[in-house]
């Protein structure tokens, strides 16, 4: 089997003990989707899910395509914030959410420095590199595809990815959010901005915008906000727009809509080009109008 040029990253913690996150028994079921994929796979992970991790996937034939990292939570990059981020919570945190603690929090902000580790050691010597959340599962199903043949649809995604960084547009917000006046305005609640839980791209292209990223999560830290990563990417589009590959739709398509949008059009038109108009994005609107209309202009769009 030929498998992808592409190292995927992931991480599988749990904080169940602490708060209303996921329990060990449902991470089980999430993650086991993931560890079906024939793909280059370096997980993140602690002792609890370790040699579960490493005897999965030996089980399911690509021992040799895994690399499983013990590293406890507390020695994450982001960990270091931990405490900041505990306090910011109790002084402003009008998106408070159960499912996402101040350790999901981190977590989902260090898949930058994940991804930047892989890349600095490239252990599988791929040419690109990707991220998927861990627990994309449920129920024997992946939740960002719609459709049976994931496994299919995941390889030949990624083997259609270019070095540029490649993320799915999920909405579209006002740039003004992007001044420091106006974050606690930001994150007054959440903005869907991206879907961060899949990216991909090469290191020439991805160093600079993951580097960048950590700065915003510290940035925004400091200034004593933050809800996961995706609302970090509102100067990251921006500031990098010729480097960054724009997919286009809602979280449940991701995967149908990764390489060409071809699902959930009403979606594309209703919440991002019409938004894209509302605020006078111009160039935004024809780059995603572009892209929709080039990805079907064999097939008769089903809109009015």
């Amino acid at each position: 089997m030929k498998f992808p040029d592409v190292t995927i990253v992931t991480s599988c913690y749990c904080f169940h003990n602490e708060f209303k996150t996921r329990t060990v028994v449902e991470i089980h079921d999430s993650i086991d989707i993931i560890l079906r994929l024939p793909v280059y796979l370096v997980i993140y992970t602690d002792s609890t899910f370790y040699h579960i991790i490493q005897t999965k996937r030996r089980e399911f034939g690509f021992e040799e395509q895994t690399k499983v990292i013990n590293m406890p939570f507390e020695t994450l990059w982001a960990t270091q914030y931990l405490s900041q981020v505990v306090s910011n919570r109790q002084k402003y945190h009008p998106t408070k959410d159960e499912r996402n603690c101040p350790s999901t929090h981190c977590i989902q902000c260090n898949k930058f420095d994940f991804v930047l580790q892989v890349m600095d050691e490239n252990p599988f010597e791929t040419s690109n590199f990707g991220w998927l959340d861990g627990f994309v599962g449920k129920n024997g199903k992946f939740r960002i595809y719609q459709g049976d043949d994931y496994i299919d649809k995941f390889v030949n995604t990624l083997n259609n990815v270019s070095d540029n960084y490649r993320i799915m547009i999920l909405n579209v917000n006002d740039k003004e959010f992007k001044k420091e006046i106006h974050k606690k305005e930001y994150y007054k609640k959440y903005r869907y901005v991206v879907c961060g839980g899949f990216f991909t791209c090469g290191k020439e292209k991805g160093i600079p915008i993951l580097n960048r990223l950590k700065e915003l999560f510290v940035q925004t830290t400091n200034l004593g906000y933050g809800h996961g990563d995706e609302m970090l990417y509102l100067e990251v589009l921006d500031e990098f727009y010729d480097t960054i590959d724009r997919a286009y739709g809602d979280y449940h398509f991701i995967l149908n809509n990764f390489i060409e949008p071809t699902y959930n059009l009403t979606y594309i038109y209703k919440n991002i080009i019409n938004n894209y108009i509302r605020f006078d994005y111009i160039k935004e609107c024809n780059k995603c109008s572009e892209t929709v209309l080039e990805a079907n202009k064999s097939k008769i769009i089903q809109s009015d």
